[in-house]
Order: C-alpha cells, then sequence, then structure tokens
C-alpha cells in the first residue's frame, strides 16, 4: 500500500503543478513525448528541491512553534 501512495502523490503533482490533465497535442507519438518531457521536469524539479533543502515534506510545524519563529 505505501508504494501505492507514492504513484499517486507523484500522479497529484504532476496534474497540480505541470498540468497534465489535458495534451497539447494530438496523435500517439507527439502525446508520449510530452509525457516523457513532463516526467523529465518533474524528476529535475525534485531534484532541485532536493539540492536546496527546500523540500517542507514531513516537517510541519506546531502553532506553538511558529509564535516562536
Amino acid at each position: 500500500m505505501l508504494s501505492r501512495s507514492g504513484v499517486e502523490g507523484t500522479i497529484s503533482q504532476a496534474t497540480r503543478a505541470f498540468g497534465l490533465r489535458r495534451c497539447r497535442y494530438r496523435g500517439f507519438e507527439k502525446t508520449r513525448l510530452q509525457h516523457i518531457i513532463t516526467a523529465a521536469a518533474m524528476n529535475l524539479v525534485r531534484v532541485w528541491q532536493w539540492w536546496t533543502q527546500a523540500n517542507n515534506f514531513g516537517k510541519s510545524i506546531s502553532r506553538f512553534a511558529t509564535l516562536a519563529v
């Protein structure tokens, strides 16, 4: 079940951040190329977030801790 949640998170990120709900092109080859380029862009964004340590997943700050900041 854990691997499925990762896949669903990736699909959610693709639809929300990269607009993968609709395809710009007609035809299988062009659609496939768009999906490959979108996947590469998602990987680049994830690497950039990892590199800059801008990833805040699982690091929620309590309301009390936000007062100290």
